[in-house]
């Protein structure tokens, strides 16, 4: 093998000769002969052969004797070799084996010498580029952790736009670009919208899926015939049904952010694989090995029942029971964003009367306990650790509700069961007093909050309503009475005293914050009669009216990029922490 190894440094440095070698055996010993012939000017191809011929030996020699010459040498040795004639190469084809190789090899950090050198010999042999020669180029350089210079990837995109691709490989780019941050132009995008579509009865849900992805990463709204059409690919029996719940789900989350509305017969095939999948006797119970791919875990399952309520599928009694078996084996396996969805979803779906849905599930219990088996727990000294959703325990078991959920999640289970019971109360609020005090929630989750709160109110203005009725209906005394009103001023306390916390941390959120945001803070406080100060008062007026200002200049900037124009300024997004859900700006 450092035989072969000298003879691949000698043909790489001897520009002028030809050079031949050969070297074989499986086992790791190889043979080699050489001799000098005439100048190697008439063909350079000759010597690009052999080259190429000392790549596969190379690669098919270096396993057999891992064990006596380290890989990591072969390869450092190896692009040491091929930095210097890279240049000399004819092909982009042979350009890109010698990357490949050296990667094969496990060389990983090539340096800065040698990719430049391989950037500027990709850039002068870009004529002889493929189609997907263009594609395993930036791959194989995103690999090796360095991407081509703009000129370079600009050149290399309109080298790409005319070319023949298969479907297949259309998709790989358009995930592969979408990955690294590149953006296609609307011509190229135009081409590869257009060999989807005529391949749209071939391609797999999953392939459906990474196209969608790449146009979420792009905030590119799909044409309306392509959706249609791809998305009636679909349909046929048995397509979605092979598919893995994540890929299906994952459909129809893209689907949701571009915006588009799947048609009837479409959402009927969504909804019959699901259901077909929910009921099958393995989705009642935990997965073994090898059974995970088709099942319907939390996360799938609440992101397709959220999708079919945002675009109003009316489920019926068939789909409705399967939820609930499904619900029934991984909510108290769901994390913070799954609970949310799925409580919401169940809030709707069953709100006709128990009587009707009697025989289907209590949403109101199963919601509260697996809410209340994952909201935060206090240490031993009383202080509560809540973590963000992108920490470190983020999606393992036992994950606690990431703080930017708890108000939603509060939300959803207000809806569900308005009175809450007075330890679970103490404990969502204490819970979302620890991540305000660690500032770990944004403006606009307080909002949401005092929403919450206000719901909280009404709901136990009623409590107290009723129960002060059936006491004095029932000849009850007026103590108890009483009582229940000192029971309800304690609750009353409680949260007047959670807004005004959570009032302080906005106001100290203000900078970056959302004008909606903003403007509800004023609102909040005069709700729940907290007084803010004079000062106070007027910098809040002075953030929010730089933030509508800011705001409508991003709006502008938005849609100059969507037309091409120009990119969004990055002054724009300096200090842009949040921005409100509804105004399209994420």
């Amino acid at each position: 093998l450092v035989q072969l190894l000298k003879d691949l440094h000698t043909l790489l440095l001897l520009s002028g000769t030809s050079y031949s070698s050969s070297s074989s055996s499986a086992a790791g010993t190889s043979s080699s002969s050489s001799s000098r012939v005439q100048p190697a000017g008439a063909s350079f191809f000759s010597e690009a052969a052999l080259l190429h011929g000392s790549f596969v030996s190379l690669e098919a020699a270096a396993p057999a004797v891992s064990g006596t010459v380290p890989q990591a040498w072969l390869a450092t040795a190896a692009a040491v070799a091929l930095q210097p004639k890279l240049l000399l190469l004819p092909n982009g084809s042979l350009l890109l084996q010698s990357l490949q190789l050296l990667q094969a090899l496990g060389l990983v950090d090539l340096g800065s010498r040698f990719l430049s050198s391989f950037f500027a010999a990709a850039d002068a042999l870009l004529d002889t580029f493929s189609g997907r020669n263009c594609l395993e180029l930036l791959s194989a350089a995103a690999t090796a952790g360095q991407l081509p210079g703009q000129a370079l990837t600009t050149a290399l995109l309109q080298h790409l736009a005319p070319l023949r691709l298969s479907p297949d490989d259309v998709v790989s780019g358009m995930r592969l670009l979408a990955s690294l941050g590149i953006r296609p132009s609307p011509e190229l995008l135009e081409r590869w919208f257009g060999i989807t579509e005529a391949a749209a009865d071939g391609l797999l849900p999953q392939q459906l899926l990474q196209v969608l992805w790449a146009c979420c990463c792009w905030q590119v709204q799909p044409p309306e015939q392509w959706a249609h059409v791809m998305l009636k690919g679909l349909v046929p029996a048995g397509k979605l049904s092979a598919a893995s719940p994540a890929t299906a789900a994952g459909i129809c989350r893209c689907l949701w952010q571009l915006g588009v509305q799947p048609a009837p017969g479409v959402l009927a095939a969504f909804v019959a694989a699901a259901q077909h999948a929910i009921l099958s006797p393995i989705q009642q119970q935990q997965p073994q090995q090898g059974e995970q791919q088709h099942w319907w875990d939390a996360e799938s399952l609440s992101v397709l029942c959220f999708c079919l309520q945002v675009w109003q599928h009316a489920a019926s009694l068939t789909w409705k029971a399967a939820v609930a078996a499904q619900a029934a084996v991984v909510l108290p396996l769901a994390d913070g964003p799954s609970l949310l969805r799925l409580g919401m979803y169940l809030t709707i779906v069953f709100e006709v009367t128990p009587e009707q849905e009697a025989d289907l599930a209590d949403w109101q219990q199963q919601l509260l306990q697996a809410v209340d088996a994952q909201l935060p727990v206090s240490d031993a000294s009383g202080d509560i650790t809540v973590s963000s959703s992108s920490g470190a325990g983020a999606s393992h078991d036992g994950q606690r509700i990431p703080a930017e959920c708890l108000s939603l999640l509060q939300l959803a289970v207000l809806q569900q069961q308005p009175v809450l019971s007075m330890d679970l109360q103490k404990r969502f609020l204490a819970a979302v007093g620890a991540a305000a005090a660690a500032e770990l929630l944004t403006t606009w989750d307080i909002t949401a909050l005092w929403g919450a709160l206000h719901e909280m109110e009404t709901a136990y203005e009623n409590e107290l309503a009723q129960e002060a009725a059936a006491a004095g209906a029932a000849g009850q005394s007026h103590y108890l009475q009483r009582c229940f009103a000192q029971r309800f001023e304690i609750r009353m306390d409680l949260i007047r005293s959670a807004a005004e916390d959570w009032l302080k941390v906005a106001y100290q959120l203000r900078e970056g914050a959302p004008s909606k945001a903003l403007a509800a803070l004023p609102l909040a406080a005069e709700q729940f009669e907290v007084q803010i100060p004079e000062q106070s008062m007027r910098n809040l007026q002075e953030t929010l009216q730089a933030a509508e200002a800011r705001e409508q200049q991003l709006k502008q900037a938005l849609l100059l990029q969507e037309q091409g124009l120009q990119e969004v300024p990055a002054s724009l997004l300096q200090g842009l922490d949040e921005v409100a859900p509804e105004d399209g700006l994420e």
